[in-house]
């Protein structure tokens, strides 16, 4: 039995399973998911929201505690991965706060909810009277 086969093999030949985005999802970059829950959160915020690197910092190693996520990036190498990613939304400054300068990062969480880079997912509706069990 002889059947057709293409000399080369491309991608699209090759079939993509559930596994394979599972393996995807599970070995993406820790900051990213830390900027996609971050958007989460703060999703409804009309304002930009400023943090300083530090408070950042501490922000991120709560995150990879919570999530089982090890953390090897010091304070420096975290600012320079999160400038490095270049997301729109997301502006480093210097700012005078408690008598010296420090770096700042302003979330702009509109703008960043629409990032394509990002895959944030929407918030939950908001159950109505009629999801409710017994009234409550």
């Amino acid at each position: 039995m002889k059947l057709a086969c293409n000399p080369v093999i491309t991608i699209r030949d090759i079939p993509e399973g559930e596994y394979d985005k599972l393996l995807i999802e599970e070995q993406k970059d820790p900051i990213v998911l830390f900027i996609e829950e971050l958007v989460y959160i703060n999703i409804g915020l009309e304002k930009p929201k400023t943090f300083t690197t530090i408070e950042l910092y501490e922000i991120f190693i709560d995150f990879c505690n919570r999530n089982h996520i090890p953390y090897v990036m010091k304070k420096i190498a975290f600012a320079m991965a999160i400038s490095f990613k270049n997301y729109n939304g997301i502006t480093k400054d210097k700012k005078w706060i408690n008598n010296k300068t420090q770096n700042v990062w302003e979330f702009n969480f509109k703008v960043l909810k629409n990032e394509p880079r990002l895959k944030i997912i929407e918030p939950i509706i908001e159950p109505t009277e009629f999801d409710l069990i017994d009234g409550e």
